[in-house]
């Protein structure tokens, strides 16, 4: 069975790995048939996410959560991205463009919820 790597773009340095993985063999010399498949536009990707397609896995749960799918038999691979640059982000933002999911992924999470206070 064929292992389809999506990516949502083939220019973040963030996905090099990945890419790399494929184009240098590596997933051949494991056995495994591995093509790159670019999941574009973004919405495209949040629809796989939403099929479980594909799985993401956030930031916090760390590397050993994806040994654990992958050893556990629950993924054939996983992949741990570098993080997005500041930079990188501007860039974008300043395009007008918009980030693939979960790439914007930051730690530690700023406390969320709602505050009121009465004015008088």
């Amino acid at each position: 069975m064929p292992l389809r790597v999506a990516i949502p773009d083939m220019v973040s340095p963030s996905y090099f790995p990945a890419i790399a993985a494929v184009e240098l063999g590596f997933f051949k010399r494991e056995g495994l048939d591995a093509s790159i498949e670019l999941l574009f536009p973004v919405t495209k990707t949040f629809e796989a996410l939403r099929d479980g397609q594909i799985d993401f896995v956030g930031g916090a749960r760390g590397v050993r959560a994806l040994e654990q799918l992958v050893d556990g038999g629950h993924a054939a691979v996983a992949f741990s991205m570098f993080p997005v640059s500041v930079v990188d982000l501007m860039a974008v933002a300043d395009a007008g463009e918009i980030m693939p999911p979960k790439s914007t992924w930051f730690e530690p999470k700023l406390a969320d919820g709602m505050v009121s206070h009465v004015l008088d």
